[in-house]
């Protein structure tokens, strides 16, 4: 396939002695989105809107070839600067989709996973409803949604829906992702010690398919009616409602820049 500018190139694969795949990949200097967002205040919409529509500018690309990526995330995003507000930032970086481990390729060998069955796919914060029910048929919409939850969490500093306080702690000091899930694992450890059998555990996906997306506006009030109308629509719960393809969603959020 043609290389896309933002999509991190693969240059070359195989197997090594012990028969273990190998991926050669182009280097991208500006590390990933989710670290470069540590220790920095919130990011204006000038600078979020155009980071978006590169994405979703490579996730058309990807969805044109009948792959569905299933773990965008922005430690899943590569840049090749430094954003605004970080030394040696001269303009905005390009972004690039990385990380094609959890690929489904639905339109090879008869719609074949290219993944193991019985797992679950995914990093809880960024995935659709539709996703934690079943992973194997996960399609666009379901990469449309993630991509929703990363403008959401771009622009707000939270994710869609109700979390504990202690989790709500802000890009300098808030643990990632994967490691939220791990923490509420902790803190049901620890409920468990101290015998308290009325306080059941805080499990992220529940959240996602039990409550319904928190207003982005609630979030930040300092957002446009119309650019808030776009990230509404974008983390929707029912993937009917949602945008119907990553072009109806960059052209969007493109008229309201």
């Amino acid at each position: 396939q043609q290389a896309h500018p933002n999509i991190v190139r693969a240059i070359d694969s195989g197997l090594d002695e012990q028969r273990m795949p190998w991926l050669l990949s182009e280097f991208v200097a500006g590390g990933d989105l989710q670290s470069a967002l540590r220790g920095l205040d919130l990011l204006p919409p000038a600078v979020v809107v155009p980071l978006v529509l590169a994405i979703l500018s490579g996730l058309e690309h990807l969805h044109a070839h009948r792959i569905i990526h299933r773990d965008l995330k922005p430690a899943n995003i590569l840049l090749t600067g430094p954003l605004p507000g970080r030394a040696g930032a001269t303009g905005l970086p390009v972004p690039k989709i990385s990380d094609l481990g959890l690929a489904l390729c639905y339109g090879a060998a008869g719609g074949t996973r290219l993944t193991r069955p019985g797992d679950r796919f995914g990093t809880p914060m960024f995935m659709a409803p539709e996703q934690i029910r079943d992973a194997r048929h996960a399609r666009e919409p379901a990469d449309l949604y993630a991509v929703g939850v990363m403008l959401y969490y771009l622009l707000t500093d939270h994710y869609t829906f109700p979390m504990p306080a202690w989790a709500q702690t802000g890009f300098a000091a808030a643990p990632g992702p994967e490691s939220i899930q791990s923490s509420y694992a902790e803190l049901d450890a620890v409920q468990r010690d101290r015998g308290s059998s009325q306080a059941a555990r805080v499990d992220p996906l529940q959240l996602i398919l039990e409550s319904d997306p928190v207003p982005v506006r609630q979030r930040n009030p300092l957002l446009g009616e119309s650019l808030a109308a776009v990230v509404d629509q974008a983390v929707r719960k029912d993937p009917a409602a949602r945008f119907g393809s990553a072009s109806a969603f960059r052209i969007a959020l493109s008229a309201v820049q």
